[in-house]
């Protein structure tokens, strides 16, 4: 008896989910804010041409990129918790992820859109190198709330700019600094390699009928430089496409004092498309087209002729009786 009243039910009890399957529904979905949100916060334009002469001599494409980047508050934010013994605080900071070499650079070009009064400088030195634009410590700028502009003639700098697409500020961050590592080291190296050549070739020459040992060292680095190419100081490490590159910070909207000067203008012309919109602006060409088909614009220019008219001969008869 229980097995068939359950049999029964079990038929008429999987109708509803089923029928409310098939219902049509409507679902509202919104994107999570943050570092999950699918909004676009960067758009790069990039143009490239070659000629026929420098692909044969295998010459540099012609490129020009542009991006126009928008770091929100999350990205130069940061949480931090501190928990004592009866309550616990939390605080935001900024993050400081400084600017790569080409924003520092346009510190340079443009000083007032990095000026950040609220804004702690960092007191020491920054050691420069090769490709690096950083100056001091007190003049490094880190990345702020707001659109940014990023603009490049080279084609290595095109290719790291949207593999770095890819990547946060924090990421963009280390391996920058891993980029001035190894830039660094090459230097020094460099220089060490070019200080040994010089010491070298400052030794005086060997007296007649000195004969050269087989651990000299000017005889090794004759020998070595003619028979082989390692001695040549290696390439940098990546291309230098800073020189090429600019970062620009944009300025932020109109401040409240301008607001208020070109407040109006701003009104005049919402009030002129409003009226455009709905269509009292057609009305109005409408009813003029309408009147400059009828004797009213005759009839009125005739009136203010003839009121010229008299005006002007009374002033002459008004002047003839005087004198």
């Amino acid at each position: 008896m229980s097995s068939r009243s359950s049999q029964e039910a079990g038929p008429s009890s999987g109708v509803g989910p089923l029928l409310a399957n098939k219902l049509p529904s409507i679902r509202i979905l919104r994107p999570p804010p943050g570092r999950g949100s699918p909004k676009v916060d960067e758009r790069c334009f990039t143009y490239c041409s070659q000629t026929i002469g420098g692909r044969i001599n295998q010459t540099e494409p012609w490129c020009r990129t542009v991006c126009v980047r928008r770091v929100f508050d999350h990205e130069v934010k940061r949480t931090i918790a501190t928990f004592d013994e009866d309550h616990a605080e939390i605080k935001t900071v900024d993050a400081k992820y400084p600017l790569p070499p080409e924003g520092q650079k346009a510190l340079r070009f443009f000083p007032w859109v990095h000026e950040d009064p609220n804004e702690s400088h960092e007191e020491g030195s920054h050691a420069r190198g090769p490709g690096r634009a950083y100056g001091p410590k007190k003049d490094l700028r880190f990345w702020q709330e707001g659109w940014y502009l990023w603009m490049s003639k080279s084609r290595w700098g095109a290719q790291e700019r949207l593999d770095l697409m890819m990547q946060d500020l924090e990421h963009q961050a280390e391996w920058q600094q891993y980029k001035d590592k190894v830039i660094s080291d090459w230097a020094s190296y460099e220089r060490k390699q070019q200080s040994q050549a010089q010491s070298q070739l400052d030794r005086p020459p060997p007296m007649a009928g000195e004969a050269f040992t087989a651990h000299d060292p000017l005889h090794t680095a004759t020998h070595t430089h003619q028979h082989d190419d390692s001695s040549l100081p290696p390439p940098p490490p990546f291309p230098d496409y800073v020189s090429q590159s600019l970062l620009i910070h944009l300025p932020p909207p109109i401040e409240p004092p301008f607001e208020k000067v070109l407040g109006p203008t701003g009104r005049v012309l919402a009030k002129t498309w409003e009226s455009i919109e709905n269509g009292q602006q057609r009305q109005l060409f409408t009813r003029i087209v309408e009147k400059a088909f009828t004797q009213e614009p005759l009839i009125l220019a005739q009136n203010v002729c003839r009121k010229v008219w008299e005006m002007w001969t009374q002033n002459n008869r008004g002047n003839e009786e005087n004198s």
